[in-house]
């Protein structure tokens, strides 16, 4: 119950701040932010249905770190410009994001029984790749969104590189994560026991 609680008050407060993110967006002509930020949170809700129509829930801290990618991403970089003012916060997002990401998957993917018989090593290259594999995508449409609305999310090769240095990095730390199942519950059921 007091997990449940602590979970339900995250969601609330993260709904809230990026409503009115979302807002604050408007007198800014941050139209682009504002329907991107709108997403986001129209996918967190669905998420919320999914993960009580299964009876799971994902684990705070790695909720917790999906958050702060997110919102991160639209309020520190894209409403305070922190991707124009800071050399590091860039990197240290994709690092965070590839690793939350990474892991938030896997830990559903998990709780359908997806890793019952593969062994730590599997596991560890199946997580590697998929947390490579989303960095990958990200750079993508990063480079995407830079051709069609002639944006300046990328810039140059070197950048990229160590775009996707930090991706693999945030990859092989939500592998370590995936391989030590005792050291944190993985998904907890309705009745509020953990499956490790």
């Amino acid at each position: 119950m007091k997990r449940k609680t602590s979970t339900a008050a995250i969601d609330i407060a993260y709904i809230i701040l990026q409503i009115a993110l979302i807002i604050a967006f408007i007198p800014k002509k941050m139209y682009m932010s504002m329907a991107i930020s709108g997403a986001v949170l129209i996918i967190y809700l669905l998420f919320i249905v999914y993960e009580h129509k299964k009876g799971m829930a994902v684990t705070n801290s790695i909720r917790l770190a999906v958050i702060f990618s997110v919102f991160g991403h639209s309020f520190l970089g894209e409403y305070l410009r922190m991707y124009n003012t800071s050399n590091y916060f860039d990197k240290l997002l994709h690092i965070i994001g590839t690793f939350s990401f990474t892991a938030f998957i896997f830990l559903i993917t998990e709780k359908e029984g997806f890793f019952i018989k593969l062994s730590r090593f599997m596991v560890l290259m199946f997580v590697l790749f998929l947390g490579s594999f989303l960095g990958t995508v990200f750079e993508i449409g990063e480079f995407i969104i830079d051709v069609i609305f002639k944006t300046l999310n990328q810039n140059g090769v070197a950048d990229n590189n160590i775009d996707m240095i930090c991706n693999i990095t945030g990859a092989f730390m939500a592998g370590i994560y995936a391989i030590y199942p005792k050291k944190r519950p993985v998904v907890s059921n309705k009745n509020g026991s953990t499956r490790h």
